[in-house]
């Protein structure tokens, strides 16, 4: 998304109107409060985190919003979110009905009859004292910045003017969060309709790969160099293996 400029046009779109909140900290806990939202189709707390990083992070750095303040929101996002899809959610719904009190007990029961219940009112509470934790400990580490000389680089309000026409910016402004439109689609089918589609974080990285390679292709009408720049969503993944394995090797420990 990099490569062919599509996160440029989504924080460029984003930031303008994020920018003209008067106090960054107020974005903390409405950012962590739509991380746990995302939650409930994204259980993964690492996917969550990847797509977060990928399309939030740039976007709040741009607003002023600190790195660590930034990190902070989207590694709290996956915690305590009462999803029907967690696979915690699921193995204790299993273990409870076991047991005769619980007979009959379904993972959807017991995410919204009992795990909700508390899980709600805590993510409140945590965004509240996200905002006030935050913003101390901003102040906190830009006194010793100061101390030491050394000031962290915020970014703020320098974004990229766009000049391409509105289709391009709404087209390319869109693929970054397409894996998360999917998803959230896929969800609201799933209520509404009650059919299972079995779509996963992996597919809908995919689908918006291709969706994205046919975008260029159009935009530059066939050209055989959209193909050559598809070599950077491979090196990505790559790039990513270390962390792949430190999670592999981190699960193996537990189960251990």
């Amino acid at each position: 998304m990099s490569s062919i400029g599509a996160n440029e046009v989504t924080v460029s779109a984003l930031t303008k109107p994020i920018s003209k909140i008067k106090s960054v900290y107020v974005l903390v806990p409405l950012v962590y409060l739509l991380g746990n939202a995302l939650s409930l189709v994204i259980p993964s707390a690492s996917n969550l985190a990847i797509i977060l990083l990928a399309t939030l992070y740039p976007i709040l750095r741009k607003a002023g919003m600190s790195a660590l303040t930034t990190g902070a929101v989207i590694a709290t996002s996956a915690t305590i979110v009462p999803t029907p899809l967690g696979s915690d959610n699921v193995a204790i719904a299993e273990e409870l009905a076991k047991h005769a009190s619980f007979a009959g007990l379904t993972v959807t029961d017991y995410v919204f009859k009992y795990h909700a219940l508390i899980s709600i009112p805590t993510q409140l509470v945590i965004a509240i004292v996200h905002y006030f934790w935050q913003k101390r400990m901003d102040k906190k580490a830009a006194l010793q910045n100061q101390a030491g000389d050394d000031h962290e680089h915020v970014d703020a309000g320098k974004v990229e003017e766009i000049t391409e026409d509105k289709l391009f910016k709404t087209v390319y402004a869109t693929l970054p969060i397409f894996p998360i439109i999917l998803l959230l689609g896929n969800y609201a089918v799933q209520l509404t309709t009650g059919k299972s589609i079995d779509i996963s974080v992996e597919i809908a990285t995919l689908v918006s790969f291709v969706l994205a390679i046919v975008c260029e292709l159009i935009r530059h009408k066939g050209n055989k160099s959209v193909l050559e720049k598809t070599e950077t969503f491979f090196k990505g993944m790559g790039g990513a293996v270390p962390i792949v394995a430190l999670l592999v090797a981190a699960s193996v420990l537990l189960r251990a």
